[in-house]
């Protein structure tokens, strides 16, 4: 386990806080029905539940998983705060580094937080909104993280009107690492099909007051959303995927209608596999693979290449500028929860600080200035509810934010990219070329008709670096 933290899990960053925006404000359509902006808070009230979910084929492999769904308000603003499981690091020495989860509110997190890493809350086991169905996303985190990686964006979609289900993935979770990448990849691809297979169980079983759920779920209307290798689980779920060495093939789920990577990677999958997905995309990472990053993250080698193999309309990319792979997660306000929290022995804090507030409160590295995380997140979030309100609810209201015109006057981070239909011209080595003529990609060779992409040889450590410790 040990060893694992050292060379490199992806991220320790498991704590989601909810983002208000200062820069947004709602808007309004051309009948004057209100939008609400999509990187705001929605009208839901948000309800929570965790359960567990076990895979009898294989091996009773157990996942558990983290569910937010929006819920009714008038009894569940009078129920009790969100209880979240948060890994607590003790470091002794550089031989000696212990993880633990406990039980945690959001209303005892007491780190000294901006006002754009305050929370927005969640209610335990309260019902859902009566007598609505709502779109179903699995959110999946990456290599080595868990399912509060990305909880911002699973706040943000409950409170706009999806069910949110996040599976922490055994074997690459930060109390358990014992996976490496080409297994990683096997168990991301046959998770996600799996959840979604118990969360549509879940929607008729049961009494509505022991599962919130049940008849909750839009079963037609279901999307995938992840960071890094969850990223993959986007890919592969729409893509299928097969591994020979492994003898494993998971064909694609055509239960899936959009999918979203976040900085997503796409190792493991070929080129046909990639060009089989034809149902609409977001793509959302760094616009500067290499900026000011020495540790070479921009793991996926940016959107070019799947955005170019993806033959799925509408399908919108986001390159956002001065980000770093982990720009996209709650890395600041994790860290200063560590460094504020009484259960955090002073050594852990004081490593935690010296490799993380100038970071944090200036947000530069290698004398580059990036764009601090929590504006980073602000744009997924935008980008990803707009994107999925127009695919999955059916509100044509939020194409407004899904243009180029809009980036331009509205988001000066954003390299923004639109396709809505395939061209005559489109072809496979044009769309190996993707967007960017510059792109080089040491895998790739463009006279195979089809190609398989390889990981890096090694991982770059974008959590919580422990390396350094002594």
């Amino acid at each position: 386990m040990n060893k694992r933290l050292l060379n490199g899990g992806f991220s320790w960053f498991v704590l989601g806080i909810w983002l208000f925006s200062p820069l947004a404000s709602p808007v309004y359509a051309k009948d004057n029905q209100a939008v609400i902006s999509p990187d705001q808070p929605g009208p839901y009230t948000i309800g929570h539940i965790t359960k567990t979910v076990i895979d009898h084929s294989r091996a009773d492999r157990a996942i558990p998983v983290d569910i937010w769904y929006p819920a009714h308000s008038k009894i569940a603003s009078k129920g009790s705060p969100a209880i979240y499981s948060i890994t607590i690091p003790t470091i002794v020495d550089s031989t000696n580094i212990t993880l633990a989860d406990r039980p945690y509110t959001f209303l005892q997190f007491n780190a000294p937080l901006t006002q754009d890493e305050k929370l927005q809350p969640a209610y335990e086991n309260v019902p859902a909104v009566p007598g609505k169905r709502f779109p179903l996303i699995i959110v999946s985190h990456g290599f080595g993280a868990s399912s509060f990686l990305m909880s911002k964006i699973s706040l943000a979609l409950a409170s706009h009107g999806f069910i949110v289900v996040a599976p922490n993935h055994p074997g690459s979770t930060i109390l358990d690492g014992s996976a490496d990448i080409p297994h990683a990849l096997a168990l991301y691809a046959q998770d996600v099909p799996f959840v979604i297979d118990q969360m549509l169980v879940q929607n008729k079983s049961g009494r509505d007051s022991d599962n919130p759920l049940r008849g909750h779920i839009n079963t037609g209307k279901i999307a995938v959303l992840g960071h890094s290798l969850g990223g993959f689980a986007a890919y592969s779920g729409a893509s299928g995927y097969a591994n020979a060495d492994l003898k494993i093939t998971v064909p694609a789920d055509r239960r899936i209608k959009a999918i979203v990577p976040v900085e997503g990677a796409y190792w493991g999958l070929t080129t046909q596999e990639l060009s089989r997905i034809k149902i609409p995309a977001l793509l959302i990472g760094v616009a500067d693979i290499h900026y000011g990053d020495t540790t070479g993250s921009g793991i996926g080698n940016g959107n070019s290449v799947p955005w170019g193999l993806l033959n799925g309309y509408p399908k919108y990319r986001v390159d956002v500028k001065k980000t770093l792979h982990s720009s996209f997660v709650s890395l600041c306000p994790y860290a200063k929860f560590l460094e504020n929290d009484v259960d955090v022995t002073p050594i852990t804090a004081m490593y935690i600080s010296s490799q993380y507030d100038d970071y944090c409160s200036s947000y530069q590295k290698n004398g580059f200035p990036y764009l601090p995380d929590p504006q980073a997140e602000r744009i997924a979030i935008l980008y990803s509810v707009a994107f999925l309100k127009q695919q999955l609810q059916s509100d044509a209201k939020y194409g407004r934010y899904l243009t180029t015109a809009y980036a331009q006057q509205n988001q000066p981070d954003v390299i923004f990219y639109e396709k809505r239909r395939k061209a005559a011209s489109d072809n496979l080595s044009q769309s190996l070329a993707g967007d960017d003529s510059d792109l080089s990609v040491d895998s790739l060779d463009h006279a195979q008709p089809d190609v398989k992409f390889k990981a890096p040889k090694q991982i770059p450590v974008t959590g919580l670096d422990l390396s350094g410790v002594k």
